[in-house]
């Protein structure tokens, strides 16, 4: 169970952000990676991500979870974590639970955010020189990596 659960917020909320080297971009990745419906947008000035939104649906029924007493403790765990994500400075994290799913919506501020604490905490993965940032392009790359689309507008 717990490893289901560290396998949910690393590919949620991580995918492999990198760190970076006044222009301001947005740039929208969705895709399913391990069973996880993920929608991530960044915003970025000159290449130093500032903003990241999030949204990750899983479906029980994806990850062969059937039984009421394992969707309650899958909940217990994720709703664990969210209140500690909660915790950390410009960080705001939701979590909606249905009977088919939980929704997991969370907004980081990394103007305001500590990065080393949310690496420490597996809140992102990073890799890299953290005291710079996170480069857009970087992070874009390894969103593609991980299986995500890029969506244009």
């Amino acid at each position: 169970m717990k490893k289901i659960l560290n396998l949910i917020m690393a590919t949620a909320l991580g995918l492999s952000l990198v760190a970076c080297g006044s222009k301001e971009e947005t740039k929208k990745f969705e895709g399913t990676v391990n069973g996880i419906k993920i929608e991530n947008t960044y915003t970025a000035k000159d290449d130093k991500i500032i903003k990241q939104v999030s949204k990750n649906v899983i479906k029980y029924a994806d990850l062969n979870i059937t039984k009421k007493e394992d969707k309650e403790k899958i909940n217990a765990m994720i709703k664990q974590k969210i209140d500690e994500n909660n915790k950390l400075k410009g960080v705001k994290d939701e979590l909606k639970i249905s009977d088919t799913e939980l929704v997991e919506n969370i907004e980081i501020d990394y103007t305001k955010a500590d990065l080393k604490e949310l690496k420490e905490k597996k809140v992102i993965q990073a890799d890299g020189d953290l005291s710079k940032g996170l480069s857009m392009s970087k992070t874009a790359e390894a969103q593609k990596n991980s299986g995500l689309k890029e969506v244009k507008k």
